[in-house]
């Protein structure tokens, strides 16, 4: 992580949860929502490139994924709204690996105004590959 912009850890309460999140960087958030079987660390080769970019990178890990716990059934979406709001980010470019992707779509949809940019990747190599950066650069 990029340890020169602004680093906050903590938690949001939401639901009978505690969404684990970092944030780092100041400018327009970014919001990276991870794969089924990982945890917000599959982002961390995009953290520096983001904020040497003038961004907010800001994840987390979701509900039962991680640092995460919560009780019931998941509600990713509403989750990531309530983060959302924890920061104070009235909107945000989302970017998510597949049931991260999933989560972002479901998010768009229900809250269109909150999403400046949609950066959906299925496959979790892509992400994962040097040249991911670049082209999540480029997509902003």
């Amino acid at each position: 992580m990029a340890d020169n912009l602004n680093l906050k850890t903590g938690f949001v309460r939401h639901r009978g949860a505690r969404i684990y999140f970092e944030s780092v960087g100041a400018g327009p958030v970014v919001l990276l929502v991870h794969d089924d079987g990982s945890d917000m660390r599959l982002w961390d080769h995009v953290i520096t490139p983001l904020t040497d970019a003038g961004f907010t990178a800001l994840r987390c890990d979701l509900r039962g994924y991680g640092q995460s716990r919560g009780e019931g059934p998941p509600d990713h979406t509403a989750d990531l709204l309530a983060l959302l709001d924890a920061r104070e980010a009235e909107q945000a470019v989302l970017v998510g690996c597949g049931l991260g992707a999933q989560v972002c779509e479901a998010l768009a949809q229900a809250h269109p105004q909150r999403v400046s940019t949609l950066v959906l990747e299925r496959d979790r190599q892509a992400v994962l590959a040097e040249s991911f950066s670049q082209r999540l650069l480029a997509a902003l």
